[in-house]
């Protein structure tokens, strides 16, 4: 080594593959931070990531490789593993016109990945996150995309037989609507 020269943590030692990395960065985050949701939503986008790109040594995915896996996204079937599309190859869902994912599954999904190549990078096994920056841009905000009910709406909405005389089949049908009433929370909050 040269005087002044800076040292790669990738060349000091062997590269894991990305399997490897992946069970020890689940088996941190589930003790730490995932829920059994969580988990299931990693476990899935860790699958889709090797399935794309293949069980590599984790030095070996490069900015390259990452754009090469988010051009690859956006062209992705919806629900490749779901009801009649689980046995057909890629090839042959795109044939059939299959929606792809949508832009938000998209960012949600390069979201975890670059999580993952975080986490890789602070344990010294990269340098760098290939991923960082990579999720494709809102065109506008989400909140911007949300509209809020007049009054005259929420009248009509809170004034059916569901909330004046409680016919419900479900309590959650009372509920879920009167808790984003008085929270502003989201469904998927709630």
């Amino acid at each position: 080594q040269l005087e002044g020269e800076k040292v790669s943590l990738q060349s000091l030692e062997p590269s894991i593959m990305l399997s490897e990395g992946f069970r020890l960065y689940s088996q941190e985050q589930s003790i730490e931070n995932w829920g059994e949701r969580t988990a299931s939503q990693n476990i899935a986008t860790f699958d889709l990531l090797v399935e794309i790109i293949g069980d590599i040594p984790v030095t070996q995915v490069s900015k390259v490789v990452a754009r090469e896996f988010k051009q690859t996204l956006l062209s992705y079937p919806a629900n490749r593993n779901k009801g009649l599309r689980a046995g057909k190859t890629l090839h042959e869902l795109k044939e059939e016109g299959c929606p792809t994912l949508s832009l938000e599954t998209v960012r949600n999904i390069i979201g975890r990945i670059s999580s993952f190549f975080n986490w890789l990078s602070r344990n010294g096994y990269r340098d760098d996150n290939p991923f960082a920056g990579s999720a494709p841009k809102r065109a506008h905000a989400a909140r911007s995309e949300r509209h809020s009910f007049t009054q005259d709406e929420l009248r009509m909405i809170f004034g059916t037989p569901l909330f004046t005389s409680k016919q419900y089949t479900h309590e959650w049908q009372y509920w879920l609507p009167l808790l984003g009433l008085f929270t502003g929370a989201r469904l998927e909050e709630l």
